[in-house]
């Protein structure tokens, strides 16, 4: 189950009312779980441990997010960017693809579009 720390908020799009906050963690798992089939689950549950704001579990699935989640998004695209490369960049691209085009009204960094 999923924990949000911040409070949630919900917004009309994208198939329906759903939190804001469920959105983002929706897409940041989706991204997760990318680099996790690319790298491996070890390399990247180290690596993910340095985002304070964010908890994930042993899946890649997320456990908690707090903080600004755009702002999160960027910090994870960066991390991935700074671990393997403009392949990392273009491995979240593409993770966040499908989920974007899902919640047209989520707000994401220009990085992941």
């Amino acid at each position: 189950m999923l924990q949000i720390i911040e409070e949630k908020t919900s917004v009309q799009g994208g198939g329906g009312i759903r939190g804001t906050y469920e959105k983002y963690s929706e897409l940041i798992e989706a991204i997760i779980k990318k680099q996790i089939m690319i790298i491996g689950a070890t390399m990247v549950l180290e690596a993910v441990q340095k985002l304070k704001e964010l908890q994930v579990k042993n899946d890649g699935s997320v456990g908690a997010i707090s903080g600004d989640p755009k702002k999160l998004l960027v910090d994870l695209v960066d991390l991935f960017r700074d671990l393997y490369g403009n392949f990392g960049e273009i491995s979240c691209k593409k993770a966040a693809k499908e989920i974007i085009e899902k919640y047209p009204d989520l707000e994401v960094p220009n990085k992941l579009r």
